[in-house]
């Protein structure tokens, strides 16, 4: 990030947006995933190309579903929470309270939430991108 914070309610906004749009990464990585489970159930992989890419796609599927459920709740929280440190330190008590987190964490600026949460994001796209590029491959080395 630059020098400059950027305005804590267009962070949370800017942030909460992307986070959302995580969905659709979501829905790539899950399509991916039952495309390969589907292909080594019919037997359709012939190669030994074909099988590992579809086995390594179904592989990360448990990957993409735990990081699409960590940025859903993500977006969530940050769509609903004010932009405001008191908003955030009220949340981090929330967390001991129903059992979510060991002890209430630190305090923890915005825009350092804003890049953790941002991270996941990231980590979702990256292994959506690689199921949906190990089924294309599946896909191709079958012709």
């Amino acid at each position: 990030m630059s020098d400059i914070d950027p305005d804590p309610a267009m962070a949370v906004a800017v942030t909460a947006a992307l986070l959302d749009a995580g969905r659709v990464a979501a829905a790539i990585g899950h399509g991916s995933a039952l495309l390969a489970g589907a292909a080594l159930l019919a037997t359709l992989p012939a190669s030994g190309t074909t099988r590992l890419c579809c086995g390594l796609a179904l592989a990360l599927w448990p990957v993409s579903g735990w990081l699409a459920l960590r940025v859903a709740l993500d977006a969530r929280l940050f769509a609903t929470l004010d932009a405001d440190e008191a908003s955030f330190t009220r949340f981090d008590a929330c967390l001991p309270a129903l059992g979510l987190y060991p002890s209430q964490p630190g305090p923890r600026p915005l825009p350092l939430r804003c890049r953790g949460a941002l991270r996941l994001w990231r980590s979702l796209l990256a292994v959506a991108g690689v199921q949906f590029a190990l089924v294309l491959v599946a896909a191709l080395a079958r012709h």
